[in-house]
């Protein structure tokens, strides 16, 4: 079979086949005998309507139907031939003159085959995973945190730093209006968060539950809300109650209700807990590294129909968490729209990411066996105390989950493999 096929660019081809007008009668006359069986007229039994009254009706509609079925085997050719790895479904060019044409133009989207730059000379850097004192102090601080206790201020204290006060509290412009967002009751302000405008908290400070005051401020300037820009505004607060937190001593009860059987213990372990957070961190932050090298030395040219489809697949997994999060319709398609781009550079990142992993993989003579799936899956039955089959059936069931854990997998063989051949201090 005659074909014509010119590159367009990397991903795309123009392909020229002959159109066979005769092969395209006989291809429109079959679709038009297969409508006519399902196809029901007033007047006719189903089935029984005369093929020319079946031709008025969709003869337009069978024939491009024909003419573009009589094209895809010689497509399909082509494309064995050439070893072309089509994405998706040709693209015909508009026929002008179906009756005369003898000739029928299509583009097809492919994937490149990519080759990859010598990566032996590719030198990293990997951050040093040690524990400081300070870091584990800092868990200390938090555990403390956490058990804090908030209790009312005797009576005559007064807001310090740190303290949360709860107020009344309602907002007068210059021009004597009160706006609603301005006003609140009973309002828990923690008081060195600094949430509200410059001067609130402090005029707050220093005041006793019972005590009312007015704070003379200005908006900020560049205040978020424009028409408060630089305003003037006189906050009348009265506040309510004053609660101070209480922090807990660090001693033996206290690390017990953590499960530390002593202070040792659990500098012991938290320093294990945190090389190994910051070694899977230095992991993660070097293979960031290797790829980000690898696309910027490999500038390869991604099918387009690859990078929509990523980003329809992000698209719905954000629509769905701001969903969840009960976020407003409309509130999510404008925040997708003012995300569109960040979206797509995403995307496509992740194509050729995915697009490395597999190249790699084919340069390196690696895969993934069903000795390798087999081990993951008992270590996953091991940790998550199910059975082996349990584990098989999970993924075998949706072959989209069998699919990622095998990426996942050969990912995972290949960043082991090529960091044997690179320079990583």
């Amino acid at each position: 079979m005659s074909y014509t096929l010119t590159p367009i660019d990397a991903c795309h081809y123009s392909i020229k086949v002959p159109m066979n007008q005769e092969e395209v009668a006989k291809q429109k006359n079959t679709f038009l005998l297969e409508k006519q069986k399902t196809v029901e007229i007033k007047g006719y039994r189903k089935g029984k309507v005369p093929l020319s009254v079946v031709d008025k009706m969709y003869g337009d509609q069978s024939k491009m139907q024909a003419v573009y079925s009589s094209a895809w085997r010689p497509i399909e050719e082509a494309v064995t031939k050439e070893k072309l790895r089509l994405i998706g479904y040709p693209k015909f060019t508009e026929i002008e003159n179906v009756e005369s044409a003898t000739e029928i133009i299509a583009t097809l989207e492919v994937l490149p085959k990519y080759t990859i730059k010598d990566f032996k000379s590719y030198q990293f850097q990997k951050e040093n995973p040690e524990v400081s004192k300070d870091e584990i102090e800092k868990v200390k601080d938090s555990l403390i945190k956490s058990r804090t206790e908030v209790k009312t201020k005797a009576d005559g204290a007064t807001v310090a730093s740190g303290d949360t006060a709860v107020i009344n509290f309602e907002g007068t412009l210059a021009d004597g209006t009160k706006p609603v967002e301005m006003f609140a009751e009973a309002y828990s302000l923690e008081v060195g968060a600094d949430r509200f405008i410059p001067g609130f908290e402090a005029g707050v400070t220093g005041m006793k539950a019972g005590e009312s005051k007015v704070l003379k401020l200005e908006f900020p300037k560049e205040y978020h809300v424009e028409k408060y820009a630089g305003a003037s505004v006189e906050f009348k607060v009265d506040v309510i109650e004053i609660k101070e937190k209480i922090l807990p001593i660090w001693n033996e009860e206290l690390w017990k209700q953590f499960g530390y059987e002593s202070e040792q213990d659990f500098q012991d372990k938290t320093k294990e807990r945190l090389a190994a957070q910051k070694q899977n961190d230095n992991e993660t932050k070097l293979r960031t590294a290797i790829i980000d090298k690898f696309l910027a030395d490999n500038e390869w040219q991604v099918p387009p129909t690859l990078i929509e489809e990523q980003k329809r697949l992000l698209n719905e997994d954000m629509k769905k968490h701001l969903r969840d999060s009960r976020i407003k319709e409309t509130q999510v398609l404008g925040y997708l729209k003012s995300m569109d781009s960040e979206i797509r550079a995403k995307a496509e990142k992740q194509v050729k990411t995915a697009l490395l992993i597999e190249n790699l993989a084919e340069l390196l003579s690696l895969r993934v066996t069903s000795e390798t799936l087999d081990k993951h899956f008992t270590t996953m039955a091991e940790q998550n105390k199910m059975s082996v089959d349990e584990i098989k059936n999970y993924y075998e069931s949706v072959p989209k989950y069998l699919d990622n854990l095998k990426f996942h997998l050969l990912e995972e063989t290949v960043f082991a493999e090529i960091k044997k051949s690179l320079k990583i201090d």
